[in-house]
C-alpha cells in the first residue's frame, strides 16, 4: 500500500567475513533543516560534467549497507568496474539519465564482510543504535567511460526532503573546530550537512523507543524519516547466530512498527543484502517469506518499504526481478539499489530501470560514495568519492516506476570493517572521511 511516505529499507543480504559490528546507540538530538532535495524531474546521472562514469559492465559482487548513528552500517560489496582517474563529483542532486549500455549479469560474490553502521550525534535526547553489514567480493571488471550529465540545484522549499538525524560527522565538525582544524571541519561538513538513513538492529536496545524518536522528530520538522532495518536471520550466513532468530524476526519487526509515528512520512530500506543473498545463505524459502511478513507488517504501519536488491554489479535484472517477486510486491513501495556501494549512478539507472519495468515499481540508490565509482573493492574502497546529495523525484514517485530518488543510506566516512586498515565496523575514521570530502571536488 502506499498511504503514506514512510519509507523502510529491508536490508538484504548479511555479513559473512570478518568486520567487527559495533552496535552503540548514539542520541538524536537535533531536528534543524536538513538538505533539501525534493526534484520535479530527474537529469543525467553523472556526478561531474567533466568526470565521465563507466559503461556498466558484467561482474561479480556483492552489496553491502550502512549503520545506525552510533552503531556501525554494512559495508559495500565489490564493485565490478574499475573507475577511471578519480575526479570530483560535487553533492548537487542529480537523478536522471540514461546510459546507453545495460549491466549484465553478475556471478554471485565469492566472500562477504560485513559494514558499517553509521553513528549518531545529538540533538534530540533519544539514542540510536547502529549496526553493521557485510556483503560479499566481486571481481571488478575494465573502466570504461559513460555520458556525462548536468546537476540539479536543491529547491528552496524543505518539504520533502530527509530528516538529517545527529551522527558521526556533526561530532566530528564540532571536535576539529574545537582543535582549531577549521579547514578540515569545513570538508567534513559537507557530509555533516546531508541527512542519512537512520539504521535499525539487534544493537538497538529499545527498538520502538528509537523509531519512535527518529519518526516523530521527521514529522515535526515535516521530512522524511528513512530507516534501514537490518536484522534478517542469519544475517552472515555463516550460521554464527547474527540476526534475530526465526521465530523472534517477525515479533522484532512488530516492535519496529509500532514505534512508527503515523503522522511521519517514513522510508524503510529493508535488509540490505537479504534478498540477493538468500540462494547462498541456506533456508531462501524461510528467509523470502520474512521478508515478505517483515513488508507487510511495515506497510500496516504506514511505512513504504523499499526492499533492497543489490546493485547494478551483482545479479541481471531478470534474475533481480525474479528475486523481488518471491518476496511479492504487493505492500512493497519499491526496492533499493547500491546500499553501501560505490556504483556509478549511471550504471545503477540503466540496471534499475530494467529491475523497475521488470517489478513495476520504483527505486531509490544511494549515492554516498560513488562519486567517482568503484575501483574493484568493496570493503573500505580507497580513493573514492561523495556522490550526488539525497534528492526525491516526485514525478518517478508518483508514477511508480524508475529512480525515485537518491539516498545516503551508508555514513559516508564510517569504517565498512577491519579491512583495508580501516578500524572495526561502524567506526568513524577520519582519514577516510577527509578524502571522501576532497575527492568530491
Amino acid at each position: 500500500m502506499r498511504r503514506r511516505t514512510v519509507v523502510v529499507l529491508l536490508a538484504a543480504g548479511a555479513a559473512l567475513a570478518a568486520c567487527a559490528v559495533p552496535t552503540s546507540p548514539g542520541p538524536i538530538n537535533r531536528v534543524t533543516e536538513p538538505f533539501v532535495g525534493d526534484v520535479a524531474t530527474l537529469p543525467d546521472l553523472s556526478e561531474h560534467p567533466t568526470s565521465p562514469e563507466p559503461a556498466p559492465t558484467s561482474s561479480p559482487s556483492a552489496p553491502g549497507s550502512p549503520a545506525v548513528p552510533g552503531s556501525p552500517s554494512p559495508s559495500p560489496s565489490p564493485s565490478p568496474s574499475a573507475s577511471a582517474a578519480p575526479s570530483p563529483s560535487g553533492l548537487s542532486a542529480e537523478v536522471d539519465a540514461s546510459p546507453s549500455a545495460a549491466p549484465q549479469a553478475s556471478s554471485a560474490p565469492a566472500e562477504t564482510s560485513p559494514a558499517a553502521a553509521p553513528a549518531t550525534d545529538a540533538s534530540t535526547d533519544a539514542a540510536l543504535g547502529s549496526s553493521p553489514r557485510a556483503t560479499e567480493e566481486a571481481e571488478a571488471p575494465a573502466a570504461s567511460s559513460p555520458p556525462s550529465s548536468p546537476a540539479i540545484a536543491p529547491p528552496a522549499s524543505a518539504s520533502g526532503a530527509f530528516y538529517d538525524a545527529p551522527n558521526a560527522p556533526d561530532t566530528a565538525v564540532a571536535n576539529l573546530k574545537t582543535a582549531g582544524r577549521d579547514a578540515d571541519a569545513a570538508l567534513i561538513a559537507r557530509i555533516a550537512s546531508q541527512p542519512t538513513a537512520t539504521w535499525i538492529g539487534a544493537w538497538n536496545g529499545d527498538v520502538t523507543a528509537t523509531v519512535s524518536t527518529v519518526t516523530s522528530a521527521a514529522a515535526a520538522s515535516d521530512t522524511i524519516a528513512l530507516l534501514a532495518v537490518y536484522n534478517i536471520p542469519n544475517l552472515d550466513c555463516a550460521g554464527s547466530g547474527s540476526g534475530a532468530s526465526q521465530s523472534g524476526y517477525l515479533p522484532w519487526i512488530d516492535a519496529v512498527a509500532a514505534g512508527i509515528d503515523a503522522r511521519a512520512t517514513t522510508w524503510v530500506i529493508l535488509e540490505p543484502d537479504a534478498l540477493v543473498m538468500a540462494e547462498g545463505c541456506g533456508g531462501a524459502d524461510a528467509r523470502m517469506a520474512n521478508l515478505a511478513g517483515a513488508a507487510e507488517r511495515l506497510d500496516a504501519a504506514g511505512a513504504e518499504v523499499f526492499l533492497d536488491a543489490g546493485h547494478s554489479g551483482w545479479r541481471s535484472p531478470a534474475a533481480t526481478a525474479d528475486l523481488i517477486r518471491r518476496v511479492g510486491v504487493a505492500h512493497l513501495a519499491g526496492f533499493a539499489t547500491n546500499t553501501s556501494n560505490h556504483q556509478w549512478l549511471a550504471s545503477e539507472r540503466a540496471w534499475g530501470d530494467q529491475v523497475s519495468a521488470a517489478v513495476g515499481l520504483p527505486y531509490v540508490t544511494d549515492t554516498s560514495r560513488n562519486g567517482n565509482g568503484p575501483n574493484g573493492e568493496w570493503c573500505n574502497a580507497r580513493g573514492r568519492a561523495l556522490g550526488a546529495a539525497p534528492a526525491v523525484n516526485r514525478a518517478n514517485l508518483a508514477s511508480g516506476s524508475g529512480m525515485a530518488a537518491t539516498v545516503w543510506a551508508k555514513v559516508p566516512g564510517e569504517s565498512d570493517g577491519t579491512c583495508n586498515g580501516g578500524p572495526p565496523a561502524g567506526q568513524w575514521w577520519e582519514d577516510v572521511a577527509l578524502e571522501l570530502a576532497r575527492n568530491a571536488g
